[in-house]
Order: C-alpha cells, then structure tokens, then sequence
C-alpha cells in the first residue's frame, strides 16, 4: 500500500506522525474519546479523589480542622445556598460540598 503524495510545500511529515490514524482510524478514535470523556481522569483534573479525603474536605468548606460544628455547619449553609442547583448552581459542586459535611460531621450531624 502507498501513502499518500503531499503536494510541494504542504507539510509532509503528517504523512508520518498521523499514519495510525489512517490505517486504524476506529481504534484512534475510540481511544480518543476514552481519554477525553474518562470518568477517573476527569475526577483527577478537577482535583478530587474518589474517596475524599478529611483534609480535602476542610479545603472544601474552607474551615480548619480545628473549627466548631456551628461553624463547619453555617459554613455549608452558606456554600449551599450559594451553590444549590435549583438557585442556578451545580449538581457535582452541591454533591462535593454535601459530601464534605458528611465526612466531617458524621450522618448525623455531630461530630
């Protein structure tokens, strides 16, 4: 099989770096959209591991570990009600900052 002719002056060395992807098109696409849409590495640019960690969720709610339940709870409030979606916020955003709660204060509350 011949590769393709580049006319002159048009950048050959495509011809060498893309040739997987003209030969095995369905695989480098597929690979492709794996690695965009791939949960775990979305998880990893936005910062947060999959199992949240005690000091992941201080950042979160922008308290020290050190702080009192009031304080770790008007803090949630206040992140809730600027966040919540049915006021126009995201679900992932009220998700991390309810799971962050939870894994300070407990279920139910206290710590």
């Amino acid at each position: 099989m011949r590769l393709p002719r580049f006319a002159k002056g048009s950048v050959s060395i495509l011809r060498f770096r893309y040739i997987h992807n003209i030969f095995a098109p369905e695989s480098s696409i597929a690979g492709a959209i794996r690695s965009r849409f791939d949960i775990s590495s979305f998880r990893a640019e936005q910062g947060f591991e999959s199992p949240m960690s005690s000091m992941e969720a201080y950042r979160i709610l922008n308290v020290n570990p050190s702080s009192s339940t009031e304080q770790i709870r008007k803090a949630h409030r206040d992140l809730m009600l600027r966040n919540h979606p049915d006021n126009g916020g995201s679900n992932f955003v009220a998700s991390k900052v309810n799971e962050a709660k939870e894994l300070i204060l407990g279920k139910g509350g206290k710590r």
